[in-house]
């Protein structure tokens, strides 16, 4: 039965609503009050959401009736979509033939309820409701942020000429400050952040304003005014307290009872707390005596304990002694000098001095934005658009119009609203707001306003503060901690908090819990991590295992110096890419070994694929690195987000069309096109331009080349011509006809757009540069014309490093490694979590800048004097960013939470460390006997690490844990279990060369198998080495009986072969020996052409590893062998070879001579010195072999001719002795590792040498020696 009636106490559960907790039931059912729902990660918010709604129906109300408003778009629909299908189920469930037709409404409601985002609210408020504020109702929206950027410019720069012109002295005092010589992009860029942040706020002028309230009057001594009083100093003395804790722990943890004697140093360090206690005082009193303080009594030095202190040969209290005074040194010294000291850098008339210019200066800027606001707004209503900030703040400006002559904010009278409020509170029986966490000021205004406060309280508030990661977007978490502490008692309304995760196995919550119970509080991360806030489980049917304990995988940098040419060989060239290394190994090892995870779909385990894993990133800018290293490994991985999108060669190549169509005197434009498929020069081609006219520009010099008489190349001319052509029809096309209709123009006279689609990835480019076409059509529909100010366009976004999505391709359903941000990966969930890169440096670009902005302080401005070109500090700047820093640091905390909450299953976060050891010793100095991490240390963090491992030094498992580690009584009872692996250069080595071979070792698929047991309906292949998600059957791989003779060339170099069979880049060939060659799976055979480089390319190269071992190995073959080798020797061969232009003089440096001369003192080199007179080297054959011999699955009656280069071997009378040098890094293998490689890579390059051998000198060979130039080591094959 229907019934509006106010539910004033909550419905009891039946046994059919047990799935709910107590605290899910009470959300859904509690009414009569504003009612905030802390939702943890994981406790199924939007259910209670949903649920809530539709209670609300049952008992009579419409959805129309409901204000819900959401952060996206997609959860609008999503929500819409989910209420559809429960009211249909509730039809089919109802017998009350009312309450079905009444049910039947609200889908009908359903698509213009009011369930969507707050834009999308406030849109259709002003279309309502435009007239009360004069608003005109006709107009556009601009929801391009570069397009936006681009009307501020143009608006800007007017403006600037203007104050220029009147030599106007805020703008002359602001651009004194901040402005460079060259260029005032810091002006412009202050000035439009300035502009954005205002906007979110219901009084933009208003808030300006606010932001100089907090500066102190001139006339009040530094000292004396409240500025100092209420933020200095409880800021200055919250420093003391840390640095005096860590002076206690300093005492405590000195040994200092009379047998060992360090009770000079325990009493100079005592001292100290006595210094900083008298500080304390001082600062209460004045600032005056406090920095009197400072001044004439520095801070005690340290009296360490001098060697004759302790027992002769007591090597170990003097290392201790070293250890204390070192740290010291850096946890209380250099924390006094960085921390405390900056306080009192200038007395108290200087102080007070350096706040007055920071006042006036900020004034200035004030004083100027409000100019910009008021141009600005002017700008849009004559070009009839708005952006998102005006919508919102005109929706709000419709609902608080004030009525008459009465005043909103006279409280002695009751409030008169306007038509537009009066209507919107009548029609809203409840305000839902889901994700409030991440709602601004002027949104929060908004919901008030339509709501029924303070009468009738209906808002229903659900978040999680703890994810409220949207800063950048002016998301203010303040609202929603300042109601979780309010409502706790009552006030103002109630609070719920659902604390039980219904996504996670305990191992992740525990994890979880562990971190931030130690490192989030209202000191560092603004809310306390308390009992009420830590994650409850709530899934309980995952089975018992050990397999899913948290894993750290941490690369160590320092140990992997001694291995720069063999990572940089690899291609392995900085630590974020050894980072994705770590994780690709990883991946493997699990899908390899069939990590079992369990499937709450099929509610069983089941082995983990690819598709079960995610990998979140800070950033996309180490997306490359992540595809680079995944497709070596044959790892499938899909992006969250296609980046760089200007940065595709095809995209790249438009845009430098478009450059040159706009200026053709601009060099690296043009060079670029007649370099690019479009005209297709080579090296060559571009020199001759050059040297038609070497002093002009380029286009100057194509033009001169183009009518040279004499030395003409005919065919490099009709391309230049033609270019040229093109370019007189382009910019004549430019001048009158719309963008897109010129950029599809340059496509059908190139025929560019058809040429890349027979590009790798071809599909992917055309629907790039279909994706420009469509990108230039739509910049061409806003305000803008023009190939000039398209170019800006673009590079505007590339600036703002806000790249575009590329069009989307292909299917998104393949098994593959996901990639998000965590800002992307917000709201979804993923069996297995990888966190990458947790030692990456916090972006604190924010606190460099010139102007910092905090809502509790307010402007900061850094003062400088141009004349002497230095920046002094004032306490306003310094007082403003280390405000502003602790909500960066808040913030960079929840990101951490939310990247963490995301696993179902298993955790393995990877980062960076360059010495374990030191890092050790670095977090041991942040720890407490308190709950908490010590602030000051949270505080000082630069990565998510710096609180992750001083957290999990706590616990009582951790090996480098000693008896100086503080443990808090509640960590030692913790169930939370992890690993740490400290992966060393050497050991990241080892694993990728492990498991690239051994993806290139997969045994053979029969494709026909597979083929004919789909189609006889088979539901399984029965093959332990097939994915079964990613099984292709190209038409080209079923039997034909000549097949492979079709695809495998008549002739076969030794060293192609080599590479096929051993290279693990190849991955369709196989080791292989003429002994044991069945193991050769079936293959393709490709040839390169490998045509030496022109000289004057190969001069003033970098040197590479590969060039130093080259040259190593050309010396060691070509050097005279009639005595033994010296570096004379050597060195009179390698300038031969210089003189010859085969070799370059930089190289004579990086090549190890001495360890060539060492190799003629080793038993394998005396033995060529011996036989010097029967040594070939570098000599050639010819050898005709049924093909059969080196590929399975081609027929004797295939022959093949194979060619190579034998290094060098010593013809005997009855044998041969075979060897080859080898250049290969092995030096970090151990023997065995080092044999193994070497004999693994080339055995089949040695046996077919042997053959060949064998066969034209009708000898056999009893010795095949490799001979590591890298080791001096032979190795017996």
């Amino acid at each position: 039965m229907i019934n509006k009636e106010k539910q004033t106490t909550i419905p009891l559960q039946t046994e059919a609503n047990a799935r709910y907790t107590a605290d899910q039931w009470a959300a859904i059912h509690l009414e009569g009050d504003n009612l905030l729902v802390s939702a943890s990660a994981g406790s199924g918010k939007t259910s209670v959401l949903v649920q809530r709604i539709l209670q609300k129906v049952r008992r009579g109300y419409g959805v129309d009736e409901l204000l819900v408003v959401t952060f996206t778009e997609k959860a609008a629909s999503e929500m819409k979509e989910r209420l559809e299908s429960a009211l249909q189920e509730m039809i089919n469930d109802e017998p009350d033939s009312d309450s079905r037709q009444h049910y039947l409404q609200q889908i009908a409601k359903l698509p213009q309820a009011n369930i969507s985002t707050i834009d999308a609210f406030c849109k259709q408020v002003i279309q309502r409701y435009y007239f009360l504020i004069d608003l005109d109702p006709v107009y556009r929206l601009l929801t391009d942020e570069t397009e936006n950027m681009m009307h501020f410019e143009n608006v800007w720069e007017t403006l600037k000429e203007d104050l220029l012109a009147n030599e106007n002295a805020d703008y002359l005092l602001m651009a004194n400050h901040f402005a460079s010589d060259r260029k005032d992009d810091k002006v412009d860029q202050l000035i439009f952040d300035l502009y954005n942040k205002s906007r979110v706020h219901t009084d933009p002028n208003g808030w300006l304003d606010g932001l100089v309230a907090n500066y102190p009057d001139a006339d009040t001594p530094y000292g004396e005014t409240s500025f100092y009083q209420d933020f200095v100093v409880p800021t200055l003395l919250a420093e003391i307290e840390a640095l005096e804790n860590t002076v206690r722990l300093y005492i405590e943890d000195l040994p200092v009872s009379e047998a060992i004697g360090f009770e000079k140093m325990a009493s100079s360090v005592k001292e100290k707390l006595a210094y900083l206690d008298q500080l304390k005082t001082n600062i209460k009193s004045s600032y005056k005596e406090a920095y009197q303080q400072v001044i004439s009594m520095p801070f005690p030095r340290l009296v360490s304990q001098s060697k004759k202190d302790f027992e002769a040969g007591n090597d170990a209290q003097i290392e201790l002694r070293t250890t204390l005074k070192e740290r010291h040194d850096k946890t209380i010294k250099a924390v006094f000098e960085k921390d405390i000291m900056p306080y009192f850098t200038f007395d108290e008339h200087y102080q007070g001095q350096f706040i007055q210019d920071a006042k006036r200066l900020a004034q200035a800027i004030i004083n100027i934005e409000k100019k910009f606001t008021k141009r600005m707004q002017a700008h849009k209503f004559d070009q009839r658009i708005l952006d998102f900030s005006d919508i919102e703040l005109f929706t709000y400006q419709i609902l608080s119009k004030q009525v008459g002559e009465l005043s909103q904010i006279d409280t002695d009278q009751p409030e008169v609203m306007n038509e537009a409020k009066a209507y919107y509170r009548d029609k809203f029986t409840e305000v839902m707001i889901d994700e409030y966490q991440d709602v601004n000021a002027l949104q929060e205004a908004i919901l008030q306003a339509v709501s029924g406060n303070p009468d009738q309280p209906n808002m229903f508030m659900v978040g999680d503060v703890k994810q409220s990661i949207y800063r950048f977007r002016f998301a203010e978490p303040g609202l929603f901690i300042h109601k979780y502490n309010q409502f706790a008692d009552g006030n103002g309304g109630k609070r719920i908090v659902l604390a039980e995760n219904f996504r996670s196995r305990a191992d992740v919550l525990d994890f979880t819990n562990f971190i931030f119970r130690q490192v989030m509080d209202p000191q560092v991360g603004q809310i306390a991590y308390d009992e009420e806030a830590a994650l409850k489980l709530g899934f309980t049917d995952y089975p018992e295992t050990d397999r899913m304990q948290t894993e750290i995988l941490l690369y160590e940098e320092e140990k992997a110096s001694n291995l720069e040419n063999d990572l940089l060989d690899e291609g392995i060239n900085n630590g974020t890419k050894m980072q994705a290394e770590l994780i690709a190994q990883s991946i493997l090892d699990k899908v390899h070994h069939q990590h079992m995870i369990y499937d709450k779909k099929i509610q069983a385990e089941r082995p983990i694929t690819f598709n079960d894993i995610v990998i979140l990133v800070a950033t996309r800018r180490n997306h490359s690195e992540l595809e680079d290293v995944f497709a070596q490994y044959k790892i499938p991985l899909m992006l969250d987000d296609s980046a760089n999108y200007f940065q595709r060669t095809e995209i790249r190549i438009m845009l430098n069309v478009l450059k040159f169509i706009d200026n053709p005197y601009q060099d690296i434009p043009l060079a670029a096109i007649l370099r690019s498929p479009i005209i297709g020069l080579n090296e060559q081609d571009l020199a001759k331009i050059r040297i038609a006219n070497q002093k002009a520009t380029y286009y100057d010099a194509m033009k001169a080349y183009m009518i040279m008489d004499e030395g003409q190349d005919a065919q490099l001319a009709e391309k230049l011509h033609k270019l040229n052509a093109w370019h007189q029809d382009w910019r004549d096309i430019a001048r009158d006809k719309p963008l897109a209709t010129l950029i599809w123009r340059i496509y059908t006279d190139t025929g560019f757009l058809d040429y890349v689609a027979g590009m790798p990835n071809g599909e992917v480019r055309q629907n790039n540069l279909h994706g420009f076409y469509q990108l230039a059509s739509d910049y061409e529909a806003s305000a803008f014309k023009g190939i000039f100010q398209f170019i800006r366009f673009v590079e505007k976004i590339q600036e703002k490093d806000n790249d575009l999505q590329a069009p989307k391709h292909g299917d998104d359903t393949q098994s593959a490694v996901k990639v998000f941000t965590i800002h992307h990966s917000k709201g979804l969930e993923f069996p297995l979590v990888y966190v990458y890169n947790v030692s990456k440096r916090f972006n604190t670009q924010d606190l460099r800048n010139p102007v910092i902005y905090n809502d509790v302080i307010g402007m900061g401005v850094k003062l400088t004097d141009r004349s002497r070109h230095i920046t002094y500090p004032n306490m306003f700047e310094m007082m403003t960013k280390r405000f502003e820093k602790k909500d960066m640091l808040a913030e960079e905390m929840r990101k951490l939470y939310v990247a963490l909450t995301r696993a179902e299953q298993q955790l393995v976060l990877v980062g960076m460390v360059n010495d374990f050891d030191a890092v050790i010793a670095k977090w041991q100095g942040l720890l407490m006997k308190d709950e908490q991490l010590a602030p000051s240390g949270r505080i000082k963090a630069n990565s998510l690490l710096d609180w992750i491992g001083p957290a999990l030094m706590r616990h009582h498992d951790f090996d480098q844990v000693n008896q100086s580690v503080h443990i808090p009584d509640y960590l030692t009872n913790t169930n939370t279990n992890f690993r740490i692996a400290v992966v060393s250069g050497e050991e990241a080595l080892l694993g990728r060369h492990k498991w690239i071979n051994a993806i290139d070792e997969t045994a053979p698929i029969d494709h026909n198998e597979i083929l004919a047991a789909i189609l006889a309906d088979d539901k399984i292949v029965e093959n332990d080495q097939v994915d079964k998600q990613m099984i292709q059957l190209p038409v080209s791989q079923l039997d034909y009986a000549y097949q492979s003779a079709t695809q495998t060339t008549s002739f076969q170099s030794v060293s192609e072969l080599k590479r096929m069979l051993q290279d693990p880049s190849e991955q369709e060939l196989k080791p292989w020996s003429i002994n044991n060659r069945n193991k050769l799976t079936k293959t393709f055979r490709y040839t390169e052409d490998d045509y030496e480089q022109p000289k004057f390319l190969v001069k003033d190269q970098p040197v590479t590893p590969t060039a130093i071992g080259s040259a190593a190995h050309l010396l060691m073959q070509k050097l005279p062998l009639d005595d033994l080798p010296n570096t004379d020797t050597f060195k009179s061969l390698f300038n031969t070879l210089c003189d010859a232009g085969i070799l370059s003089q930089q190289l004579w440096d990086h090549i190890q001579v001495d360890k060539l001369i060492a190799f003629f003192e080793t038993a394998t080199g005396q033995l060529i010195l011996r036989h010097a007179d029967h040594l070939y080297r570098e000599e050639t054959f010819s050898l005709m072999m049924a093909g059969s011999e080196i590929f399975t699955d081609m027929s004797t009656s295939d022959d093949l001719l194979i060619h190579g280069t034998i290094d060098g071997f010593i013809l005997l009378a009855d044998e041969i002795y075979l060897y080859d040098f080898k250049t290969d890094r092995i030096a970090y293998l151990n023997d065995s590792q080092q044999e193994k490689t070497l004999v693994d890579r080339y055995q089949a390059q040695m046996d077919l040498y042997a053959q060949a051998l064998e066969t034209i000198w009708g000898k056999p060979v009893t010795q095949k020696m490799i001979i590591s130039l890298d080791t001096l080591k032979t190795f017996f094959v």
